[in-house]
């Protein structure tokens, strides 16, 4: 009888133990305050940072950073690399046609940094013949080499395409603009940047994405969004991170 008891008791406990957290790899770019950046002592911090902790929290994963190039972000969760993307990432029309999207949680103009007393170009027709620097595979680095004129130049790494401005290697960065604002204060103690022109491009939208096999894993991250935002908790990383 006490055997039976005792096999009994180990059963209602596994019946009732919490299921194991599912592991999920997050790919991200690191030079992207205020959305994800190191601080000062190294730590992977900022609003998508927050964000998908919250997410972790209700929805029992155990996450980990895998950080690339931006470009290489896409590429790396087809292959199975890694099985979420935070960074930032524009809903365009191409990348739809690779990943499955979740609802977008932010939407965002992009905007021109140049330095002050410098050209400041006022529309894309003043871009003509000038240097403009772009982080590859972002929806502006897309509207750039759309637009033929401006001479590209691709930085994996927007800390180092800010420098480039500082020194005038480059005449502008073209980066979404709570990004472009992140940096002109980074900055302003050594260098001046002021935002120029924006614009709304394709992709404004910003969301998470997964593979096109693993779409079922988005409607966990949908509800949650939706509940967060409710609750107002996505107005309350906005005041902490912008």
């Amino acid at each position: 009888m006490g055997r039976v008891f005792g096999v009994m008791l180990l059963i209602l406990s596994l019946a009732v133990a919490p299921a194991a957290a599912m592991t999920v790899r997050i790919g991200t770019e690191s030079t992207y305050p205020p959305y994800e950046f190191r601080d000062e002592s190294g730590a992977l911090v900022g609003f998508d940072v927050d964000l998908v902790d919250l997410l972790a929290d209700r929805l029992a994963w155990k996450v980990r950073w895998v950080e690339m190039p931006f470009d290489a972000l896409i590429p790396a969760l087809e292959r199975g690399e890694v099985d979420l993307i935070a960074a930032c990432l524009s809903c365009t029309p191409e990348r739809a046609t690779r990943v499955v999207f979740s609802d977008p949680y932010e939407i965002m103009p992009s905007t021109f940094v140049v330095l002050d007393g410098g050209f400041f170009p006022t529309g894309p027709e003043s871009l003509r013949g000038r240097i403009v620097a772009v982080q590859p595979g972002t929806a502006e680095d897309r509207y750039i080499s759309d637009l033929g004129s401006p001479m590209r130049v691709p930085f994996d790494r927007l800390d180092v395409a800010f420098a480039a401005l500082a020194v005038g290697t480059i005449e502008a960065v073209f980066v979404d603009a709570p990004v472009a604002r992140s940096y002109i204060d980074r900055w302003k103690k050594k260098k001046t940047f002021r935002q120029a022109f924006t614009l709304k491009l394709v992709g404004a939208e910003k969301a998470f994405a997964v593979r096109k096999e693993s779409g079922g894993l988005v409607d966990g991250i949908n509800s949650t969004l939706q509940a967060l935002r409710s609750e107002g908790a996505l107005d309350e990383l906005a005041r902490k991170w912008k």
